[in-house]
């Protein structure tokens, strides 16, 4: 009877956890879950990170597997390996190599898994591969019955909730490259959402920049250029003018600006965007010269001219 009611309570907080939204940068859907279980960010106060990779290949013949399991078709482990480490530092989460003794003072170990299980060798229909991706945290924990006891366990998330950080695919090997780095970035993605949502901190280079507190709080929208891809989605104000500030500082020079790492298909390529209030429309902020940064090329409505004006005629009154 109590094992049945724990699973009616956590049922329960999963479908809570289900009706919130997180656009605004805060803890996402599966920390909102580990708060609602434990009262506490598991990520709080956890320092640097150890990002890891794994990629594996199963097969039936033992022969059948490559000669190294850092490399499926045209994916490799030093890709992934790469994706993730850019999006940590992008989001300026220390890192570190190794992960070393696992003490209180130890890294968090995030794992991002690849498994690749071939499904059809029939040689008269399109060879097809169930690809199942997944990351998760692990931190050493001891036992409570006995403190000799200590080991690492899975932290985040607690439960893989809603395919969020865990999803399986079928897949053409053709299309096995491209999904899987986009899956990454995805579930990497959530996890630095949550893990500053946790570490929520003023550094010097913030106070530095000038960047407003509230902004933490605040979103900006981003959209992505490249053309296989087009995502639209909301990025945390706070963070994305935190790594503004920090191209700034690495190249004075530049007057350009630097695109991100796309949440959605892994590489460098999202840059700030709006959505017009009037149609709806999330489009690439300054696409049209001498003109407003944010006129919709849809409907041609701006924001910002419509402010001016009715500044305008105020003061006229």
């Amino acid at each position: 009877m109590k094992t049945k009611k724990h699973f009616y309570l956590v049922s329960l907080m999963l479908c809570c956890a289900a009706t919130c939204s997180f656009a605004d940068g805060s803890a996402s859907a599966v920390e909102q879950l580990q708060l609602n279980l434990f009262g506490v960010s598991t990520l709080g106060d956890a320092g640097p990170v150890c990002p890891q990779v794994m990629m594996t290949l199963t097969a039936d013949d033992a022969n059948e597997l490559p000669p190294s399991e850092s490399r499926i078709g045209t994916l490799s482990r030093k890709d992934l390996y790469s994706l993730v480490r850019q999006l940590l530092r992008d989001a300026e989460i220390e890192t570190v190599d190794d992960y070393g003794e696992p003490t209180a003072a130890a890294p968090l170990s995030l794992g991002v898994a690849v498994t690749v299980i071939p499904t059809n060798k029939d040689p008269d229909n399109a060879p097809l591969c169930a690809v199942l991706v997944c990351t998760e945290v692990h931190q050493p924990v001891t036992l409570l019955r006995d403190d000799n006891i200590r080991t690492l366990s899975r932290t985040w998330p607690i439960i893989h909730y809603q395919g969020l950080t865990q999803r399986l695919f079928i897949l053409d090997p053709n299309t096995l490259r491209q999904t899987v780095k986009k899956e990454v970035a995805r579930q990497v993605s959530l996890f630095v959402s949550d893990y500053l949502a946790a570490n929520q901190k003023t550094s010097s280079s913030e106070t530095a920049g000038g960047i407003p507190e509230h902004f933490a709080s605040q979103s900006v929208w981003l959209k992505c250029r490249n053309p296989a891809c087009q995502a639209e989605y909301q990025f945390n104000k706070r963070q994305y003018y935190q790594l503004m500030e920090k191209h700034r500082v690495e190249h004075p020079a530049s007057l350009q600006v630097p695109a991100l790492v796309c949440q959605k298909c892994g590489e460098q390529s999202a840059y700030q965007a709006a959505k017009c209030p009037m149609c709806g429309l999330v489009f690439e902020k300054g696409w049209k010269r001498a003109d407003f940064e944010d006129r919709c090329p849809k409907c041609g409505h701006s924001a910002i001219e419509a402010a001016r004006k009715e500044a305008a005629r105020r003061r006229n009154r």
